[in-house]
This record gives structure tokens, sequence and C-alpha cells, in this order.
């Protein structure tokens, strides 16, 4: 397991979801967290 963290300046929270998103649609991560509000994608 290879864990990735990615820091997004404040203006760019509202794309984090969509980033998550598109992350998990080509299959390049099996799960994200989105720590602002401990959202957690699998």
């Amino acid at each position: 397991m290879v864990n990735i963290i990615i820091y997004l300046e404040n203006e760019m929270r509202t794309k984090a979801a969509q980033l998550v998103h598109d992350l998990l649609k080509s299959e390049f991560v099996a799960s994200a967290l989105i720590d602002e509000d401990n959202s957690y994608f699998i």
C-alpha cells in the first residue's frame, strides 16, 4: 500500500470531490479521504 497526501488551497476545495471522483473512476486509487469534513469514499 502506498499513501499519497495532496494538499489543496482553500480555493480548490470545491474541486476536491471532483478530483476524488476522477481518481476512483480511472482506478488510480482504491479509496480516498477528504479531511475537511472527514468524507471517505471507496
